[in-house]
């Protein structure tokens, strides 16, 4: 396991260290996004309709990070729901069947839909390189944020101030 870990960290380090070619900027209009939802559905943004805002968050069901923030993105889409902001969980990971993320979903008591980003397009096309990663579009799908969530978790800690 540590192995792992170690194999994922220096992955991770490699793609930040990368340099970003035809990065999508703050403020640029996003493409058609396309993926599958936990009821095997082809979805896109506009299938939620219109919103003020859309926060999708990056994640893998094998992410510690990304399995610490799920409570919380739970209590902000509740919070947020009545100011017309739709929350997304995006699967990023190759290995992580939709099974697996519908029983994530259910176990974490996840109320907001969760995706399937199967060929990285989504990824590729917001910028986004690590999970978790936030990215929030305005109503008209032009990307305001990308980046953490905050800065309450990280690999090796936390902080301990209280969320939301």
């Amino acid at each position: 396991m540590l192995l792992h870990e170690i194999s994922l960290s220096l992955a991770l380090i490699a793609l930040a260290a990368a340099p970003e070619r035809n990065a999508v900027k703050i403020g640029d209009p996003i493409g058609k996004l396309r993926f599958t939802d936990i009821h095997y559905l082809p979805r896109t943004l506009e299938d939620f309709g219109p919103k003020k805002a859309f926060v999708l968050v990056f994640t893998t069901t094998s992410c510690p990070l990304a399995q610490r923030y799920l409570p919380v993105l739970q209590a902000m889409a509740q919070q947020y729901r009545s100011k017309e902001v739709q929350f997304v969980a995006v699967n990023a990971a190759e290995e992580d069947s939709i099974i697996a993320m519908a029983t994530e979903a259910v176990r974490c008591g996840l109320e907001f839909p969760c995706v399937k980003d199967f060929d990285g397009s989504c990824a590729r096309g917001l910028g986004v390189r690590r999970t978790p990663e936030a990215v929030v579009l305005d109503g008209k799908h032009r990307l305001r944020y990308r980046g953490r969530i905050d800065d309450q978790y990280r690999l090796g800690g936390e902080i301990g101030r209280a969320h939301v």
